[in-house]
């Protein structure tokens, strides 16, 4: 079978993103971690087939946290989740321009505001003229704006975010 957009259907790239700041309950960043300690790599493998490529690292992003974060725009520690998203942007986009399929083990959903970028840059500059389709699954639609939240949880605007149904004017917020 002829793939479309990807180059090999048997390389995996895998972003490992401990991240936890686009919501307050403690424990998400580890989810990561848990995955691969748990076999899912060993699993992807050898009993899919795929050929990993992965940096070996779960990142935390501890030297892109902010001294301070205080809350802007109704949203909560979004200088926070914005660097790290870009930088997640960036790993996902190096997979993705290669032509692989890309997997980001993550935390909370805030990381697939960067995870969904790298990808939707690497399809436009890989594929001009094709689209990317998303396909959500989740208990919650993840689609609230700063004017519509109740929380002020920036995990639950990441769709917002990615489909520019809101768009921040400060380059270091989503800009």
């Amino acid at each position: 079978m002829k793939l479309n957009y990807l180059d090999t259907g048997t390389e995996l790239g895998v972003v490992g993103a401990g991240f936890s700041r686009g919501q307050p309950r403690p424990g998400v960043a580890v989810g990561p971690s848990s995955l691969i300690a748990a076999g899912l790599l060993e699993q992807l493998e050898h009993d899919l087939q795929y050929t990993l490529v992965f940096d070996d690292a779960v990142h935390v992003y501890q030297s892109l946290m902010p001294f301070e974060d205080p809350t802007y725009n109704n949203m909560h520690r979004s200088l926070a989740v914005g660097a790290v998203n870009k930088r997640i942007s960036e790993q996902v986009y190096k997979h993705a321009h290669e032509g692989r399929f890309v997997l980001t083990l993550g935390g909370d959903h805030s990381i697939s505001i960067g995870s969904l970028a790298g990808t939707a840059e690497a399809v436009h500059n890989r594929l001009p003229g094709k689209e990317l389709a998303v396909v959500w699954i989740d208990a919650h639609s993840d689609i609230s704006t700063p004017e519509t939240t109740i929380s002020g949880n920036i995990h639950g605007m990441a769709l917002a975010f990615s489909t520019g149904l809101y768009r921040s004017h400060d380059p270091d917020r989503f800009g």
